[in-house]
């Protein structure tokens, strides 16, 4: 998907998701990719949350650390395809080391940042299909939002070939 319909998307779904909402409602908040791919969407959720943040707190470090909290519980990400999904959790690492290497440059300090544990909001599975003994990184079976790219399967085609999952 183009980064400008990414960005389009995340930011007119999450700011309208946002828009009034305490700092306790958005620690309940639950949003899932249900097929990710390399994350374009995730990736979009997460700059969002950063931007967001700093909007909301005027300190970059600490917009990022609370972006990344929200990111590890709130957002939540499917996929069938295992080497995408460790793109995903690389590519997230990225956006946040990226969102806080100026502050610890300016800084002048050894402060060891944490690295965030993306991999635990991903799961590798069909959406449709329940996970593996009843577990799952899903942490709800509802959510706030569902945000993400469009099937690349024609809808004709996966409904006849997997009627029995889409009921």
């Amino acid at each position: 998907t183009p980064a400008p319909i990414v960005d389009y998307l995340v930011w007119t779904s999450l700011s309208q998701l946002f828009a009034e909402r305490t700092a306790d409602e958005l620690s309940q908040l639950r949003v899932l990719d249900p097929s990710c791919g390399c994350g374009a969407f995730l990736i979009g959720c997460f700059r969002f949350l950063i931007h967001w943040h700093k909007g909301q707190l005027g300190d970059a470090e600490l917009a990022n650390q609370c972006s990344i909290q929200l990111m590890e519980h709130a957002f939540c990400g499917c996929d069938i395809d295992s080497r995408a999904l460790r793109w995903t959790a690389r590519l997230l690492l990225l956006a946040a080391w990226q969102g806080t290497r100026g502050e610890v440059h300016r800084s002048n300090t050894d402060s060891k940042i944490p690295l965030p544990d993306f991999k635990s909001v991903l799961s590798c599975r069909s959406f449709l299909e329940p996970a593996a003994g009843g577990s799952s990184v899903l942490p709800e079976p509802e959510y706030d939002a569902i945000i993400g790219g469009p099937p690349f399967v024609r809808l004709e085609a996966l409904h006849r070939s997997q009627e029995d999952r889409l009921r």
